[in-house]
């Protein structure tokens, strides 16, 4: 490969970087049955579904709209369904983590290895910082995971190949 005028770090570390897309990767997936719990819980079919979590902006406020739709509904297991949701948002924190930060090899920090991530909510910005490993993502990317096969509860999905 050839040297880049402006590198991306995680070139030098294709492991690390093999590990964060794994877990990007699994999010994906939670990200299409939040549209499938949606369609479920509010009785509307996915071509509905996808019109109204499509005005939408955040993860974070379908996962509050379909608990409001869960709290008033008479599913029997609605309480666990609930947990799963608390899960999601959870796992939504960790994706965001990955997918909005600049990884950078740091020779300061433990793991030689830092993502750095810029969070705004509008009214303030911080910065923060944290230490990653191999062992480190791959920790996460096992909760995103677990996180995603306890989605099944809610039945499978369809997954369009083109």
């Amino acid at each position: 490969m050839s040297q880049s005028a402006h590198p991306i770090a995680l070139d030098n570390d294709r492991e690390l970087a093999a590990e964060v897309g794994l877990l990007l990767s699994a999010y994906a997936i939670i990200d299409l049955f939040i549209l499938h719990i949606y369609s479920l819980v509010s009785g509307q079919d996915k071509d509905a579904a996808s019109i109204v979590l499509g005005r939408i902006k955040s993860n974070a406020q379908r996962v509050e709209l379909i608990r409001e739709l869960l709290k008033t509904s008479a599913r029997p297991e609605k309480d666990y369904e609930l947990k799963l949701l608390a899960d999601i948002e959870l796992a939504t924190r960790v994706r965001n983590q990955y997918a909005h930060a600049i990884y950078s090899q740091v020779s300061a920090s433990p793991t030689g290895w830092r993502m750095s991530m810029w969070l705004s909510d509008g009214s303030r910005r911080k910065k923060e910082f944290k230490d990653i490993s191999v062992q480190s993502v791959r920790e996460d990317g096992v909760f995103v995971r677990t996180v995603l096969e306890s989605l099944f509860h809610f039945g499978g999905i369809a997954v369009a190949y083109e």
